[in-house]
């Protein structure tokens, strides 16, 4: 489109613009000036579109006292003009060495398209769009880039509710990023727990291991106490023995010390069978 007919077409319309931010301001009209010459979009307000735009599709011209834009030239204010965001618009070529004619909107504020003439004041400098056959691929790669980043941006602002505003976009992401901070400490704070669990559960498994084999020593204390208590039986039963063959002694003693007060013959006697007890004689 030559700017002529890119005149023709917008003068007098509002609200021009490619963006939602942009349009109806001063450099939505710069910038539809941009797309339709199949160059990147170049981001930032009006006055950062001087430092913003790559070299490689734009020459970037100085406000000096001997220069003077030519008709397409996207002329820029700095921050002085206006105090805010500066401001943009498109030469005409119709101009001289003190003023220049340009194609602008919204100065006044919120003024649909028109022309108006200029003195160089608070001028950085303009952008020349530069066209060269050979970048016309890296444009349209450029282009469709800048179109599939403008969709991701459109659809993350939807999911964060905030439009498409870049700057509520980012106070956003800041929010969510703060938040991912907090969930990364709370990681951390759950594998920090996660491993005094595995240091307690490994403590918990030696010390059943100890108890197992204190229950199964106790199993064997308990098996020689049985054994114990069994041979004590079987000696108490051998001394209860015991004592019975001394009693049935002391009960023969006592009969032979009987005898000796009896007669001879019967004396005799008794010493006999004391005798046989004694030794265990039949008879």
């Amino acid at each position: 489109m030559t700017f002529q007919s890119f005149l023709t077409t917008y003068n007098g319309q509002k609200n021009v613009g490619n963006t939602t931010e942009n349009k109806g301001e001063c450099v939505g009209l710069s910038s539809v000036w941009i797309e339709e010459l199949g160059l990147p979009h170049v981001w930032g307000h009006a006055m950062d579109l001087f430092k913003n735009a790559d070299e490689k599709f734009f020459e970037k011209i100085l406000n000096t006292p001997d220069a003077i834009p030519q008709a397409g030239d996207i002329v820029i204010w700095g921050k002085a003009f206006n105090g805010t965001f500066g401001h943009t618009g498109i030469a005409t070529g119709t101009g001289d060495l003190i003023t220049f004619e340009c194609f602008e909107q919204n100065d006044p504020l919120g003024s649909s398209c028109h022309l108006k003439k200029y003195k160089y004041d608070f001028v950085t400098g303009w952008l020349r769009p530069v066209q060269l056959d050979n970048q016309q691929t890296e444009i349209t790669k450029l282009r469709e880039e800048r179109d599939r980043n403008w969709n991701w941006f459109t659809q993350v602002c939807d999911a964060l509710g905030v439009g498409t505003n870049v700057e509520s976009a980012v106070a956003e992401a800041k929010k969510l990023i703060g938040l991912d901070d907090i969930l990364v400490q709370k990681d951390k704070k759950i594998q920090e727990l996660q491993a005094n669990i595995s240091t307690v559960e490994s403590e918990l498994a030696g010390k059943t291991a100890m108890l197992t084999s204190f229950s199964d020593k106790n199993k064997e204390l308990e098996q020689h106490i049985v054994q114990l208590t069994e041979a004590v039986e079987e000696s108490q039963k051998k001394i209860d023995s015991a004592l019975l063959d001394n009693k049935s002694l002391a009960d023969t003693v006592q009969e032979l010390k009987n005898a000796l007060h009896e007669p001879l013959e019967g004396a005799i006697a008794t010493i006999w069978r004391g005798i046989r007890k004694l030794f265990h004689l039949g008879g």
